[in-house]
């Protein structure tokens, strides 16, 4: 894949291509992988998918399973960053979320009575694995 050096995509088709008067649907499997690491099959069912759904009006119509995104995610921290910073300026002053430690206590336990309450905090994070992504129908 050209956006990021070393990340690659390995897909296959299982069934030919179905080609009628009103659509043209392929499955796809896509295995998204960082080539330095090799391809790591991710721990998830394939679940059987549609091509067409004639129910709805669509007339461009695509599907992806949780294994695809599941992969993209996976291979994603292995050759990129999710990685920022959260700082408590960069939320609107009259946003109901705010970065303080009061309402970071929940997430942070602790964090409220070892600095106080209410106070500004700033926040960096780094995405190291990500996984079991559930995707629903209609959701």
């Amino acid at each position: 894949m050209p956006v990021i050096a070393d990340w690659a995509l390995d897909w296959e088709t299982e069934n030919k291509v179905e080609v009628t008067s009103s659509y043209f649907g392929v499955g796809v499997k896509g295995l998204m992988f960082d080539k330095l690491i090799g391809e790591e099959e991710i721990p998830i069912e394939i679940p059987e998918m549609p091509t067409w759904d004639e129910t709805r009006p669509q007339q461009f119509q695509a599907y992806v399973s949780s294994y695809s995104i599941d992969s993209f995610f996976s291979s994603w921290v292995e050759v990129g960053d999710i990685a920022t910073w959260l700082n408590a300026t960069m939320v609107p002053a009259n946003s109901t979320v705010q970065l303080t430690t009061s309402s970071l206590n929940e997430l942070l336990p602790g964090i409220e009575d070892y600095y106080g309450p209410n106070v500004p905090m700033n926040i960096h994070f780094n995405v190291t694995s990500v996984g079991n992504i559930e995707i629903a129908e209609a959701n």
